[in-house]
């Protein structure tokens, strides 16, 4: 333990004679991953329920001192119900703290799970009006708090939120996957990956170049880790295939891992499907169902970035992960098949895509029937 570590600090390359952590939920929020953290901790020495999002130097201590005297059989111990060591935090894709982990600790293996923006806005937004809006006095109803959430910030923001958890840019979830360093990076990946983010601000009417060009189009050198990836679609969580490919990733028993059956996969806040929050909404309780007409506005602003999303995974990571042995996508054919879905409005198609300007507009029988 010692010699990982200067100054308290881990050191780079920490891990070079073997994994310090076994894996790390790295990404996305409301994509699975809380079920993903409650599945592992069964085997894993490591919180059940919550998120630690700390440097991964501190990771590394509560991993083998706080979590393995509170989950296992004491600091440092081996634990032979609970043998792998990880963390969920799935906002360090994000932010800088995935290059630390690329730096300090490459053998970690990385798990990604993601999901169309569309329904990722929804329950995103339900969870935090649940948690926070319908307990503000500034907001009477959930559509003030989801309006306020939808907005735009600047260039070195195009895939973050200010001051807030969830919004619009924060669903670009290509812009923080290619920071993985997985796929080429050429100039027409660059070119697809800043089209959405130009695309934004033409309907914005803004001409600043600087809010659409992709944050590393300059410095592609510095982007990528070497870590091995796993990513999934939230919907996967479901089906075995998922979890023997997991437990072949993580190079694990699939006997050691618990069966998949109605209580293996399930959201932390009962939120999570579309056809849940239609059903809450119907129920009388307040949240929001992102299907109605007075949030086509933004799924208006979501559903490019889900084209763009469901484009660049299709043209660029799905064929990297069969080239590369660092990169694993479960069942890559039903994968493919549920990325197939993100070019559509997950609402009965009520909005389609123009293929001339690439805006999303209400279909024709619904203009139809509002004549």
């Amino acid at each position: 333990y010692d010699s990982w570590l200067k100054n308290n600090k881990l050191v780079d390359n920490a891990d070079s004679e073997g994994p310090i952590l076994d894996f790390i939920i790295a990404g996305f929020p409301k994509c699975g991953t809380s079920a993903m953290m409650r599945y592992l901790a069964t085997v894993t020495t490591m919180p059940p329920g919550e998120d630690v999002c700390t440097p991964i130097s501190n990771t590394v201590y509560y991993s083998y001192i706080n979590w393995s005297r509170k989950y296992g059989n004491g600091a440092h111990n081996y634990t032979d119900d609970k043998p792998l060591r990880g963390n969920k935090c799935p906002k360090y894709i994000e932010k800088k703290d995935l290059d630390d982990i690329g730096k300090k600790l490459p053998k970690s293996k990385l798990i990604v799970g993601i999901r169309h923006p569309v329904l990722w806005f929804q329950s995103f937004i339900n969870m935090q009006w649940h948690n926070d809006g319908k307990n503000n006095k500034k907001y009477d109803t959930p559509d003030q708090y989801v309006l306020l959430h939808k907005r735009r910030i600047g260039r070195e923001q195009n895939h973050k939120c200010r001051n807030m958890l969830v919004c619009v840019p924060r669903s670009r979830f290509h812009l923080s996957l290619a920071r993985l360093g997985k796929t080429p990076l050429d100039q027409d990946e660059i070119d697809l990956l800043q089209s959405e983010l130009r695309q934004s601000t033409l309907r914005l009417n803004d001409t600043s170049a600087k809010t659409w060009k992709y944050p590393f189009a300059d410095n592609r050198e510095k982007v990528g880790v070497p870590n091995k990836v796993f990513i999934f679609e939230s919907s996967q969580g479901n089906k075995e295939y998922f979890y023997q490919d997991l437990a072949m990733f993580l190079e694990f028993d699939r006997a050691r891992l618990p069966p998949l059956d109605n209580t293996t996969y399930r959201s932390g806040n009962g939120i999570n499907k579309l056809e849940a929050s239609i059903k809450a909404a119907t129920d009388k309780v307040k949240s929001v169902d992102i299907c109605l007409p007075q949030y086509d506005v933004i799924r208006k602003e979501l559903l490019p970035i889900s084209y763009t999303l469901g484009q660049w995974l299709k043209q660029y990571l799905i064929p990297a992960s069969h080239q590369r042995n660092d990169l694993t996508i479960p069942n890559v054919t039903a994968f493919e098949s549920i990325v197939e879905s993100y070019a559509r409005d997950p609402c009965q198609n009520r909005l389609v895509r123009n293929d001339d300007d690439g805006e999303y507009y209400l279909a024709e029988k619904e203009n139809a029937t509002s004549d």
